[in-house]
């Protein structure tokens, strides 16, 4: 029994670690007016970041306004894991030539939670220089592909200034699926723009905490009808 036991925990690590190994993990930045765009795979040429689950890209986008760009993309094994959906890209960019409009994709594949109804969370916050506008669009795909979009989890609108924005929301999943975060920054001049944005899976004990917090709203609020 002791040896079966054994053998059971050995393929169940093997089959965790294969899904890591064969997950997707992406970062891209591409010039919306050139078309020009890089490309960072997870542990690739570009990478500046060793971690598995960590992409870092410092350098320019050839040919456009974009000089600065020092973008981080999070995913797992380094936050979350196969069975806990979580992605978080954050980034600076530098127009030092003029206007421009930089968008901003992170995305991995291969989270699975079986066939279920799941709580998205995304947050998004930053700043937005020199009139400058940004939108933010979360994915979801149950296509699994990189930087799939068949599903939209919040799309945030146009913001401008100090902005955030946060969204909870319900989605049904049916095996393996990817995320994938959009940032899009449009700078009327030279300027300078930052910001996080995250999708996550919130844990039980705070989905309980969130539904005891509605639940006091309503209550005071029927006291206050009451009285």
């Amino acid at each position: 029994m002791k040896l079966k036991s054994l053998l059971g925990l050995a393929a169940g690590a093997m089959i965790l670690a294969s899904s890591a190994s064969h997950a997707a993990f992406e970062l891209r930045l591409t010039d919306e007016a050139t078309g020009n765009s890089v490309t960072i795979a997870d542990g690739g040429a570009g990478d500046t970041n060793a971690l598995a689950g960590v992409i870092t890209f410092n350098g320019a986008i050839g040919g456009t306004v974009w000089g600065v760009n020092v973008s981080t993309g999070l995913g797992y094994p380094t936050i979350g894991a196969a069975d806990d959906p979580q992605i978080h890209l954050n980034s600076v960019n530098v127009s030092s030539g003029g206007k421009g409009t930089l968008k901003l994709e992170l995305s991995q594949t291969d989270f699975d939670l079986g066939t279920n109804r799941v709580a998205f969370n995304t947050l998004v916050g930053g700043v937005s220089g020199g009139g400058g506008i940004a939108d933010f669009q979360t994915y979801l795909d149950q296509g699994n592909a990189l930087y799939g979009a068949t599903t939209l989890l919040h799309d945030t609108g146009a913001m401008t200034g100090a902005f955030s924005d946060a969204y909870h929301g319900g989605q049904d999943v049916d095996g393996a699926f990817s995320l994938t975060a959009v940032g899009t920054i449009t700078h009327k001049q030279a300027s300078t723009s930052s910001f996080d944005v995250d999708i996550s899976v919130p844990e039980p004990g705070t989905l309980a905490i969130m539904g005891l917090g509605l639940a006091g709203l309503g209550f005071a609020s029927r006291r206050r009808k009451s009285a």
